[in-house]
């Protein structure tokens, strides 16, 4: 007699479906992983922009734009319009140029995504004048529990949560 097997059976299908969740909880944190660590690299090359951006403008006008203090750590995205506005040398809304960049240069490109308020990356940024690299690092660690440095040892400190 031949028996020609039509079905799995129940054992079988809750084998394969154990070595389906088992090789996910593998697959998920990896991904996950991989996902934080482009994110941080990309955040990690917009502060690096800025801080360009930044250099450039002071190498133009012999200062730092007006509005940003020196040895006081800020949030970047408190004057986030202000700050697109000048190192782009357009006016956006709400502001215009004239006053932090007369002559309208381009001193930094802005993605249209970085553009958006909730897309331009948590960065906090120091001027550093008078404090000590390690105090100004400090000053910016102590304001903000988890962030990482992307430049402190020149006159620009940037730090990014």
């Amino acid at each position: 007699m031949i028996h020609h097997r039509q079905a799995f059976t129940l054992i079988e299908v809750m084998i394969v479906l154990t070595i389906m969740v088992a090789f996910m909880g593998f697959v998920f944190p990896v991904g996950t992983h991989l996902k934080n660590r482009a994110l941080t690299l990309k955040t990690q090359v917009q502060c690096l922009r800025y801080r360009q951006g930044l250099l450039a403008y002071k190498e133009h006008y012999g200062y730092f734009p007006p509005f940003l203090q020196k040895d006081q750590c800020l949030r970047l995205s408190n004057f986030r319009t202000i700050f697109v506005a000048t190192l782009m040398g357009k006016d956006v809304v709400g502001h215009t140029t004239v006053d932090y960049n007369p002559d309208k240069i381009c001193f930094c490109e802005f993605d249209v995504e970085e553009l958006h308020e909730n897309e331009l990356p948590h960065v906090f940024l120091l001027i550093r004048e008078q404090l000590s690299p390690s105090e100004a690092s400090l000053q910016c660690k102590n304001l903000v529990s988890s962030n990482r440095t992307v430049d402190g040892s020149s006159e620009i400190i940037l730090f990014y949560q």
